[in-house]
C-alpha cells in the first residue's frame, strides 16, 4: 500500500500527504516539514503486567520481542501464545482493529503515538507512557517545489489543527 502512495505521489496525482516518520520511501523530491513531536506509549492488554505501571522504558519492553510494521506508524511485537491459546497465524491483509484485537487479548504489545487515541477508547487495551523513546514525528510531505497555491494553506491548517497546540489543547486526555 505505501509503496502505490509514494508512486501516486511521485506522478503527480496527491499533492500532500500527512503521515509518521521513518517514511516508507526516499524523500528526494519531496519537501518534509515535520508539524510537531511527540511522546510515545506501550499499548498492551490491561491484564499485561506493565499495564499498571506509571511509565516503562524499552528495557522493560526486551523480552516482548518488537518488530516495525511498515504498513502502520506503530511498532508492533510477534504474536505468541497466551495461556492454552494459540498465537494466531499472520494475516496478509490484517487490520488496524486486527492488531488491536491481538493485543487486547495479550498476543503482542505496541508502541503508539502518543495523540492516536484508537486504542484508549477500548477498557481491555492499558497505554503506558515510555520514557527512553525517540519521539515520533508527523510529518507533512508535498513535492518540492510545487507551484500550488493551496499547498501554503493546507500547510497552516495542518500545523494549526495537528502541530503543537493542538498537541497541547488535546493533552488532557488519559493515557491509560
Amino acid at each position: 500500500m505505501e509503496a502505490a502512495a509514494a508512486a501516486t505521489r511521485s506522478h503527480g496525482v496527491s499533492d500532500a500527504l500527512i503521515a509518521y516518520k521513518p517514511l516508507p520511501f526516499p524523500t528526494d523530491g519531496f519537501r518534509v516539514t515535520t508539524l510537531h513531536r511527540e511522546p510515545q506509549v506501550l499499548g498492551t492488554s490491561s491484564s499485561h503486567h506493565l499495564a499498571n505501571e506509571k511509565a516503562v522504558s524499552l528495557r522493560a519492553l526486551s523480552g516482548e520481542n518488537l518488530v516495525a510494521c511498515v504498513s502502520t506508524p506503530v511498532v508492533w511485537s510477534t504474536p505468541k501464545p497466551v495461556d492454552d491459546r494459540p498465537a494466531p497465524p499472520p494475516a496478509i491483509d490484517d487490520s488496524y482493529e486486527d492488531k488491536l484485537e491481538l493485543i487486547a487479548t495479550g498476543h503482542c504489545v505496541a508502541i503508539f503515538p502518543a495523540s492516536d487515541r484508537r486504542a484508549a477508547v477500548r477498557e481491555d487495551i492499558a497505554l503506558v507512557p515510555v520514557i527512553d523513546i525517540d519521539p515520533c514525528e508527523p510529518v507533512l510531505v508535498t513535492r518540492a517545489g510545487d507551484p500550488n497555491p493551496l499547498l501554503g494553506t493546507f500547510e497552516d491548517v495542518a500545523r494549526t489543527l495537528l502541530g503543537t497546540a493542538s498537541r497541547q489543547k488535546n493533552s488532557t486526555l488519559p493515557i491509560s
